[in-house]
């Protein structure tokens, strides 16, 4: 046996190429072209009738609401102020939802009111906002109509 600082190799044997690593390593497929064709074309449904949707809201768009009222006629909203519930009263100008719920409240616990001067008893309301709410509110007669005594 010679030493030599060479290592044993066989001449005679073919050597192999190394291995391309510029191409995709093989994958293991997850879905069948049967798979990935059934949710390209379900893809191709759910665009076209996200499409076929936007341009119909684009065709026929909201009209906007417009309330229409002869010029120089005020807009007229009267309640009756032992019929109307809170929603009716947040109509009114100076009116929000807390005051609205406090004369739903008083009225509940006081019982109707007799005029409409009695809705200064009510804690948020003075002069000046009772000023602005008279020409909406009105104060039907609590007492029945009676009928002439028969004889």
């Amino acid at each position: 046996p010679t030493q030599n600082n060479q290592p044993n190799v066989d001449v005679h044997k073919p050597v192999q190429p190394a291995p391309d690593y510029s191409s995709t390593p093989p994958t293991i497929p997850l879905f069948s072209t049967y798979d990935l064709w059934f949710a390209q074309i379900l893809i191709l449904i759910i665009l076209a009738c996200l499409t076929g949707y936007i341009i119909f809201r684009l065709s026929f768009p909201n009209p906007a609401l417009a309330v229409l009222r002869e010029p120089g006629k005020p807009y007229e909203y009267v309640i009756d102020i032992n019929e109307a519930d809170w929603i009716h009263w947040m109509l009114l100008p100076g009116v929000g939802e807390k005051l609205a719920k406090k004369i739903i409240a008083y009225r509940t616990e006081h019982g109707p009111f007799l005029s409409i001067d009695d809705l200064l008893n009510v804690n948020g309301i003075g002069n000046i906002t009772l000023d602005k709410l008279k020409p909406h509110l009105k104060c039907q007669s609590l007492v029945p109509a009676q009928s002439p005594p028969t004889k």
